[in-house]
């Protein structure tokens, strides 16, 4: 279980829930919860979610009652030993979750000493 002080939460931007790696797992389903009980009403963060159910795999469930939608949630694997420099690695990013309009390609990297984006002087266009 994690704890941390809602206060600590920037507003619109997602934050972080780390975990060590958990063995076996393939297959196997996880679920997580969030409970805030000093929180009064509008008093409180916000979870984002949606009425659309993007992600099958998935059930949401408020108050433990089951609804139809998802919450807003991305995943991210961190590789303890990788190597990259001068590795070269590609990601993959599926035209129809992209809005046409121009994009500036950057790298966003993480790990436990801080933060870092660098942006790259080329650019990819999406059309409609």
């Amino acid at each position: 279980m994690e704890k941390f002080n809602a206060s600590e939460v920037v507003d619109n931007v997602y934050r972080s829930f780390d975990f060590p790696p958990i063995s076996d797992s393939k297959g196997k389903t996880f679920y997580f919860s969030f409970e805030s009980p000093q929180s009064k009403h509008r008093d409180a963060i916000t979870i984002w979610a949606s009425k659309l159910n993007k992600y099958d795999e998935g059930t949401l469930y408020i108050n433990r009652k089951k609804l139809e939608g998802d919450l807003r949630f991305r995943t991210h694997y961190y590789f303890e030993s990788a190597k990259l420099n001068n590795s070269g690695f590609g990601v993959l990013i599926k035209k129809n979750l992209l809005q046409p309009g121009r994009y500036q390609i950057g790298v966003y990297a993480e790990n436990r000493e801080g933060r870092a984006i660098r942006f790259t002087e080329r650019y990819v266009e999406i059309k409609s």
